[in-house]
């Protein structure tokens, strides 16, 4: 039962994370990252790696393009994220630099919260 709840959270999140319409983002964040998602230990523990690339202001993963209103950075590096799928809500904040990024994130619906960093390549 743990590993079903842990699998549905871990798919809610992640599919979050990478669904929506294009985006623009910094020129000064432009290039392949590394991202870490991860939830908090107990119920909703998970670790999931994965890459994005920043280009021409455009943040993509997999090639599908991201919502700046899901996913939103800042000229100064602040991250705002508010993911949904009609139903749930995962939210969070950060902040990126030119090198990495980190930054926290919940999913109230799940009772799960968690952490993010990001990596340039």
């Amino acid at each position: 039962m743990l590993l079903g709840r842990l699998a549905s959270v871990l798919a809610f999140v992640v599919g979050l994370f990478f669904a929506g319409a294009p985006a623009e983002s910094q020129g000064r964040f432009d290039g392949s990252w590394r991202l870490l998602i991860s939830g908090t230990p107990g119920a909703c523990q998970f670790g999931y790696w994965t890459s994005i690339r920043v280009r021409n202001g455009l943040v993509s993963w997999r090639g599908r393009p991201l919502s700046r209103n899901m996913i939103g950075i800042s000229d100064g590096g602040t991250v705002a994220i508010r993911l949904s799928d009609g139903q749930h809500v995962v939210t969070g904040n950060g902040a990126i630099g030119v090198k990495i990024g980190k930054g926290r994130w919940a999913a109230p619906a799940f009772r799960c919260t968690g952490q993010w960093s990001a990596f340039r390549l």
